[in-house]
């Protein structure tokens, strides 16, 4: 009996497809037979409304050299981004994509299936377009504070200081400046996080933070290493960023 399955995919997305059954293997395939649908559940981070990314894979037939058999090879086509209350007109506006179902009631029970199986479907928190872009705004302008504390008149010795390429900030202190520029306590973990994946830090595993005998005293402290050369390379483009796009509003 031909059905829609659902398959979890690695913790990231549910498949929604077409089983034939039996018949699996006759040439003479329905519509579904050359859809795959991949399904995310995303949740918006501020307001916790849920809504899914359906990607949908177009198949073509692969016939073998003696035409005896065939396979189906899926490639990505198109997605669309919809509310559950408006899964169903979603579905058939998939029309406009040159995804047909064969009837109503097969879009139907894909509709039903992929409410049965929603809980089996993995969530991932998504930020929208706009708090994207603030956050990289608030990222950049943390970049630019900590750059003018270690080279700006506002240095403190005692708090931050160069050794090559080795630029020390006692914790507290970026805490203190992550804070003015708008980070939460519990998002500086994250903070850090992106900080060593650009190579904007020197960290070990999960550790961020190096004890060093850096400062006046001698005394043990725990600090932040910013890598020197890829933060100026990195302050650098900023400010050319911002010329070229002062330049275009001229």
């Amino acid at each position: 009996m031909s059905e829609w399955k659902c398959k979890e995919r690695q913790g990231e997305y549910a498949e929604f497809y077409w089983d034939e059954g039996k018949e699996k293997k006759k040439i003479e395939k329905e519509n579904e037979c050359f859809y795959k649908f991949r399904v995310e559940r995303l949740k918006n981070i501020e307001n916790r409304k849920e809504f899914l990314k359906i990607t949908v894979y177009l198949g073509k037939i692969q016939k073998n050299k003696y035409d005896e058999d065939c396979s189906i090879k899926y490639d990505e086509d198109c997605s669309i981004k919809l509310s559950m209350k408006n899964l169903e007109n979603g579905l058939i506006d998939l029309r406009e994509y040159g995804i047909v179902f064969s009837d109503d009631n097969i879009r139907m029970k894909l509709k039903r299936k992929i409410e049965s199986c929603y809980w089996m479907i993995p969530v991932k928190d998504e930020e929208d377009e706009e708090i994207k872009e603030l956050n990289e705004e608030k990222f950049q302008e943390f970049l630019f504070g900590v750059y003018e504390y270690f080279n700006g008149d506002e240095k403190d010795n005692n708090n931050a200081g160069k050794k090559g390429n080795c630029w020390y900030m006692r914790v507290i202190l970026f805490n203190n400046i992550a804070a003015r520029f708008g980070y939460k306590e519990n998002e500086i973990q994250d903070l850090r996080k992106r900080l060593k994946k650009e190579k904007l830090i020197i960290a070990e595993d999960k550790r961020y933070t190096k004890t060093v005998r850096y400062f006046e005293g001698k005394i043990p402290v725990r600090v932040i290493v910013f890598h020197g050369e890829n933060l100026e390379r990195t302050i650098k483009n900023l400010e050319q960023d911002i010329d070229e796009m002062g330049a275009d509003e001229e």
